[in-house]
C-alpha cells in the first residue's frame, strides 16, 4: 500500500513549497544543495561537507542587512514611544528615533558594502598576479 502525503519542504532560499511524499520512498541521501546552501538538518548532520556550511552561512549574512535596516526602525521607533509617552510630548522622539536608526542601519550597510568590495577586489588582484606568475614560469 502506498501512503502519499503532503508536507512543506523547505527551499534555499528559505521559501517554501509544497511536495509530494511518498511512505515508500526511500530516503534522499543527506547531501548539500548544489549552490552551496544547506538545510537545517544538514548543518546539523557531522557528515556534511564545510561549504555547505559555509553556504548557508553566506546566505545568512546576506540577508542580514534587511533585518538591520528594518528592525533598527522598528526597535529605536518604539523605544521613541514610550519615551513619548513617558514624557507627554508630541511623536518627536517616535520619528526622531526612528529616523536615527533607519539611518545608522544604512550607514552600516553601506561601509560593510564598500569593505566587501574592496576585499573582493583585492583578492581578484592577488588572484591576477599569481595568474602571471605561473604564466611566466
Amino acid at each position: 500500500m502506498n501512503i502519499v502525503c503532503r508536507r512543506r519542504a523547505a527551499l534555499p532560499d528559505f521559501g517554501w513549497k509544497d511536495e509530494n511524499v511518498s511512505a515508500e520512498s526511500p530516503k534522499t541521501p543527506n547531501v548539500a544543495k548544489p549552490n552551496g546552501s544547506a538545510t537545517q538538518a544538514q548543518i546539523d548532520d557531522p557528515a556534511v561537507t564545510d561549504s555547505a556550511k559555509s553556504g548557508f552561512t553566506r546566505q545568512m549574512n546576506e540577508s542580514s542587512g534587511s533585518f538591520e535596516l528594518v528592525l533598527s526602525g522598528v526597535i529605536l521607533g518604539v523605544g521613541g514611544y514610550f519615551l513619548d509617552v513617558k514624557l507627554g510630548t508630541t511623536p518627536i522622539f517616535l520619528l526622531l528615533f526612528t529616523l536615527l536608526g533607519v539611518a545608522g542601519a544604512a550607514i552600516s550597510i553601506y561601509y560593510r558594502y564598500r569593505h566587501q568590495i574592496s576585499t573582493l577586489q583585492e583578492e581578484t588582484q592577488a588572484l591576477k598576479a599569481a595568474a602571471a606568475e605561473t604564466g611566466r614560469s
